[in-house]
């Protein structure tokens, strides 16, 4: 069987990385490359990465961002992923203020250097959901599924502990069929938020989580007393720093008008032979 080589470019977003392709040309079999990306993102035997972005053509916005799993399933909105393929397509000719297509929604990205900011169409509120031993878990659909809990730094930085848990509660009932994300928060003070995530489909924490930071943001919001209509959080993760900007209807409890904004890199740029 004749092989396939394929440019990519490593990233990565306050660490959370990423394999980018521009399959504008229709360079990849999707089916064919599905079945590679488990062993492209394996740390030890391949590039290594968190998850694959795909850059395609598409006439109803800039283009659009494909994200797969690092286990090569389907993931939707990636917060961290959008921030780098908007500066990935800068590279090779889009503008800096564009937008792109992540499943059915359209958003709009802005690339300032190596700081971008996106602009996220989605409208969110912070459910409860019974979580009995786990404590309480609020449920926050940012582009993807999340749910959030809040964390003592003592779990915080125990890593076991939170990749056990994680796992249970990524594969609960009540998340099925598509499972969760699942957030631990440390509220700071100062709209400040210490945030670790164990992401769905990585299968184990990450250095940071985009949506992630979002949802932990909306809910860090939720149970607080702030009055404001427009807000900013910095949520710090072990990766890097981002900032969520959204506004709050009090009434109906909707967050709208969410931003994120952090760090993207380009790490370096290779061929995949496959």
């Amino acid at each position: 069987m004749k092989s396939q080589r394929i440019p990519f470019t490593k990233m990565h977003g306050a660490g959370n990385d990423f394999i980018v392709i521009d399959n504008r040309t229709e360079v990849i079999d999707h089916d064919a490359f599905t079945k590679q990306i488990p062993l492209l993102c394996h740390r030890r035997y391949g590039v290594g990465a968190d998850g694959i972005l795909i850059l395609e053509a598409d006439q109803r916005a800039s283009y659009r961002m494909i994200y797969k799993n690092a286990d090569g399933s389907d993931a939707g909105m990636c917060g961290n992923g959008g921030r780098c393929i908007a500066l990935f397509s800068t590279t090779i000719g889009y503008n800096s203020d564009h937008t792109f297509i992540a499943g059915s929604s359209i958003y709009r990205a802005v690339v300032r250097s190596n700081s971008v900011v996106i602009h996220f169409p989605v409208e969110s509120v912070v459910r409860i959901v019974d979580g009995s031993e786990d404590g309480e878990i609020y449920q926050v659909h940012t582009g993807t599924e999340h749910i959030v809990l809040e964390a003592g730094p003592g779990l915080l930085e125990a890593d076991s502990e939170l990749i056990t848990l994680g796992r249970k509660l990524r594969y609960a009932k009540a998340f099925k069929p598509a499972g969760t994300n699942v957030n631990f928060m440390t509220v700071k003070g100062d709209k400040r938020i210490r945030l670790r995530t164990y992401e769905r489909g990585v299968e184990n924490l990450t250095l940071a989580c985009g949506t992630g930071s979002i949802a932990s943001a909306l809910t860090a919001h939720s149970l607080s007393d702030e009055r404001t209509n427009r807000d900013l959080y910095t949520v710090e993760c072990d990766g890097g720093e981002l900032e969520i900007g959204f506004n709050h209807n009090r009434e109906s409890g909707i967050y709208s008008q969410i931003t994120l904004k952090g760090p993207a890199e380009i790490v370096f740029e290779g061929i995949i032979d496959i």
